[in-house]
């Protein structure tokens, strides 16, 4: 029974992961369309606008919430220290950004139609960005359905009072954005409530400090953020207006298709972080990334061109980008493969190794970039994809294996 309980919770547990994963791919394939013909071109531009402000300020949330699953699953005895200590990291990032874009928009004022839009896009992200904490205490102690839960039952509020504005009040920006700060503040509020609720105040004896862990963790974050963005930087300064245009359609697949890791690292971190075989939890993270993500990166990229055509409807830009996609498919199959390696380093506080490991990633997609993009064009960036991967797959031996557990382990 206790070797069936744990396999069962991660079995629930990655369901959870994946069931949100397809809600938010639900409401981009079938909302998006209808915010775009509701609103029209230029207000769903604004709102273009403030969502990209929005991912830019979301990618900070990369240097908080893996170490706070990590060390929730490491001492969930200590569970209520270690929430408050990262709640409060969480405000001392988002409040000062806050208030700086604020000020920002204040003294630089932009164009009327988007200064409002910006202002609330902010105020969203403020509230989102700390609900982080909240969920990552039920992510990290392995209640994955609840963090699930509350999660799509805020996203489906958010979306229906954002229809009713738009559809019963005004056709505008501020009338989307609106909801998803109500809703977002009120998700805020219930979430803290209720880990609050479930885990009380700890004794002063057993507080936590989350900066040392936050700050030593922040540079490899960092840079394995720019690996993954680094391609589309160069390239919008390098290329063509209308070649970056046809890249960025093939970086949206390899995007979409990362996202499919995401799921397996939320669930597998806190177990390898807390876990008494950790080696065996290796074996299974790879197993599924194997599962979840290489065998369908591995499809796609043999399936290239039909599929292309089918979704662009547009045979001559298929033909153009069936060859770099593969190249980018195939990265994205070996770096599935590392990322089980790569929590492991985060699991053990591996800290400079994993940031040597990006920070050397990076410096040969960098190269491969300046010097292969004014001959090869946007295929310089399919092979920045290759080359992340396999550079990343090459450093496994380096991530110091856990040793083979006794038989009766």
């Amino acid at each position: 029974m206790n070797a069936i309980a744990p396999r069962r919770q991660l079995a629930l547990n990655l369901l959870a992961n994946y069931g949100q994963l397809l809600l938010m791919a639900a409401v981009t394939v079938f909302l998006l369309p209808l915010y775009l013909r509701l609103l029209g071109p230029a207000q769903w531009g604004l709102v273009a606008q403030c969502l990209a402000l929005q991912g830019l300020l979301f990618a900070l949330e990369l240097a908080l919430g893996p170490p706070l699953l990590r060390d929730l699953a490491a001492a969930p005895e200590r569970a209520p220290a270690v929430f408050g200590a990262y709640l409060r990291s969480y405000l001392r990032l988002a409040l000062p950004l806050f208030v700086a874009g604020q000020a920002l928009l204040a003294l630089y004022p932009p164009d009327a139609a988007l200064a409002w839009p910006l202002r609330l896009a902010l105020v969203q992200w403020l509230f989102q960005f700390c609900n982080g904490a909240a969920l990552g205490y039920w992510n990290g102690l392995q209640r994955h359905g609840e963090a699930n839960r509350r999660l799509a039952l805020a996203l489906l509020c958010k979306h229906a009072l954002a229809l009713l504005l738009i559809t019963q009040w005004q056709a505008s920006a501020v009338a989307w954005l609106l909801p998803f700060v109500l809703i977002g503040l009120v998700e805020l509020v219930l979430n803290l409530r209720a880990v609050r609720a479930q885990a009380p105040a700890a004794p002063a004896a057993t507080a936590y400090a989350a900066g040392r862990a936050v700050a030593a963790y922040a540079p490899a974050a960092a840079l394995g953020l720019l690996t993954g963005q680094v391609d589309r930087l160069v390239l919008a300064v390098l290329l063509p207006a209308a070649d970056y245009g046809r890249y960025f359609l093939a970086a949206t697949v390899v995007l979409s298709l990362l996202q499919l890791q995401m799921p397996i690292q939320r669930a597998f971190l806190p177990r390898l972080a807390a876990a008494a075989a950790p080696r065996r939890e290796l074996r299974a993270m790879l197993r599924a990334s194997l599962l979840l993500v290489v065998v369908p990166s591995l499809l796609l990229a043999s399936l290239a061109p039909p599929l292309l055509r089918l979704w662009l409807h547009d045979a001559a830009t298929a033909a153009v980008l069936a060859a770099p996609l593969r190249l980018m498919l195939l990265g994205v199959a070996a770096l599935a493969i590392y990322a089980p390696f790569g929590a492991w380093l985060l699991a053990q506080r591996r800290h400079r190794r994993l940031a040597l490991i990006n920070g050397l990633t990076l410096a040969l997609q960098l190269a491969v970039l300046l010097r292969l993009t004014p001959s090869l064009g946007f295929t310089a960036g399919a092979l920045a994809w290759l080359v992340c991967g396999l550079v990343q797959l090459a450093f496994v031996p380096w991530t110091g294996l856990p040793r083979v557990e006794p038989a009766h382990d």
